[in-house]
């Protein structure tokens, strides 16, 4: 008899121990699986970046469109103080620094050495005024500024930007890794290119020369578009 009670007590025992270990095993278990599935929606769900690496990626950014605009803005500026023809070649940044450190930048309205004629004579004929060109190239006037015209110009003289005025029917632009050759429009009377303080006009000759209806219409497509 007490030996079958030692038997019923000791299956006693090892059926709680077993239901013991089976608990535990279960929790832990469901807690692998609940780790699991956090990890799951962890990656699932998107990264936010912290404000001072977004910050980082912004101005990484922007560095990069200055940069591409810089390059742009010195490209078709190199083309100008550079070459009359057609051109193609590989944009060498020493290069460009070195033509381009060699003009001198300032306020004012510089017209290029192509253009000055064209541009002389159609500003005196409007103006009624003497103009000329200063040892850097930059317009400058010789005599009372009364005329409407010629005040509008001459604010453009005194202001706060770097006006540069081309004449031709193409202008030089870089693409990939190469400066190239871009025409203008038949039927625009100008291409024009901006950053900060810089403006570049480049006059489309067919226009001017050919399908104006008066010397004034064309000075007002250039002031309007250097202010």
């Amino acid at each position: 008899m007490k030996k079958r009670i030692v038997i019923i007590t000791v299956s006693i025992v090892i059926i709680l121990i077993l239901i013991i270990v089976g608990v535990i095993v279960y929790n832990k278990l469901g807690e692998d699986s609940n780790n699991n599935d956090n990890i799951v929606n962890m990656k699932n769900q998107p990264q936010v970046s912290s404000d001072s690496t977004q910050l980082a990626i912004e101005d990484k950014d922007m560095e990069m469109k200055e940069r591409e605009l810089d390059q742009k803005m010195k490209s078709i500026l190199y083309g100008i103080l550079n070459y009359s023809g057609e051109i193609e070649e590989e944009y060498n940044e020493e290069k460009v620094n070195e033509s381009i450190n060699k003009f001198k930048t300032k306020n004012g309205i510089y017209i290029s050495e192509k253009a000055r004629d064209k541009i002389l004579t159609l500003i005196d004929n409007v103006t009624n005024l003497d103009y000329q060109i200063d040892a850097d190239g930059y317009l400058i006037s010789k005599g009372n500024v009364e005329n409407e015209y010629a005040k509008q110009i001459e604010k453009i003289i005194a202001g706060n930007k770097n006006v540069i005025i081309d004449y031709n029917t193409y202008y030089y632009c870089i693409l990939g890794n190469n400066i190239c050759t871009f025409n203008i429009e038949e039927n625009q009377y100008l291409q024009k290119f901006t950053s900060d303080d810089l403006t570049i006009l480049i006059l489309n000759p067919v226009k001017y020369e050919e399908e104006y209806e008066s010397e004034k219409d064309l000075i007002n497509q250039i002031i309007n578009n250097a202010i």
